[in-house]
């Protein structure tokens, strides 16, 4: 039943959040004909009665279902109570889950203090996204008080352990000097790290600091190739870049 309902999940479970509900009724053929339930139904059903008994596997995957509105309405509030069940019992991922939507304010009142605590438990545990997101939350003060210096803290442990977008933040520190001396050579190679993981805005930046000479001998050819990658992404200022060098 898990197979079936994870391979459901996988389909909706993406960046945007944002794909259309699957029809999961069998309509009777005539009328007299009871409606018959599909397995994903069935599924749904066994994991509600799982999720009731307590169990947390069982918990989070229905809190997913109603966060991602997957064979029924999307229900903030529901997911949140589910993934909330899910994240007592110890659930990593949900309590990440339970952070985000704190810190959007969905299901609950929004709270970027509380989604800051869970993220940091999460940061502490040495889970290099949520390192990212501490470290993003310091740089803008964001439920914390501001400091670039644990922002810079943060953003390392992250990037050293292959973190791309903690890569990218300390290329932009560097190069721009937050709470550090400005040092292009370190941006060009944390913002390279970056690029070559494929983040978008890294890809476009490199093209940048090449097609400058910041940080690396100045290469024309290299910096279209890099705003070109970052313009394939469908990140639009790595296009308009890219189109000025080749006016």
């Amino acid at each position: 039943m898990r197979k079936r309902l994870a391979a459901f999940l996988l389909t909706g479970i993406m960046l945007t959040g944002c794909n259309k509900a699957i029809d999961t009724q069998m309509n009777s053929i005539q009328n007299n004909v009871p409606t018959v339930k599909s397995d994903v139904e069935k599924d749904f059903d066994d994991l509600t009665v799982q999720a009731n008994l307590g169990d947390a596997s069982s918990q989070g995957q229905l809190g997913l279902i109603y966060y991602y509105g997957k064979g029924l309405p999307q229900d903030y509030s529901k997911a949140f109570y589910w993934l909330q069940q899910a994240a007592n019992h110890g659930d990593k991922e949900m309590q990440g889950m339970l952070a985000l939507m704190y810190e959007k304010g969905q299901g609950v009142h929004q709270n970027d203090a509380k989604a800051f605590e869970l993220y940091k438990n999460l940061a502490d545990d040495g889970i290099d996204l949520y390192q990212s997101k501490i470290g993003d939350m310091y740089l803008k003060g964001k439920g914390t008080t501001q400091s670039d210096a644990k922002a810079l803290e943060w953003f390392n442990k992250a990037a050293n352990q292959g973190d791309a977008a903690a890569q990218y933040s300390l290329g932009v520190i560097y190069a721009e000097g937050k709470g550090v001396p400005k040092h292009y050579t370190k941006a060009f190679e944390w913002t390279q790290k970056s690029a070559n993981q494929g983040h978008a805005i890294a890809q476009r930046n490199l093209g940048v600091m090449y097609a400058k000479g910041e940080g690396v001998k100045q290469n024309i050819v290299s910096a279209k190739e890099w705003l070109g990658k970052s313009c394939d992404k469908g990140y639009q200022d790595g296009c308009d870049d890219y189109q000025k060098l080749n006016e």
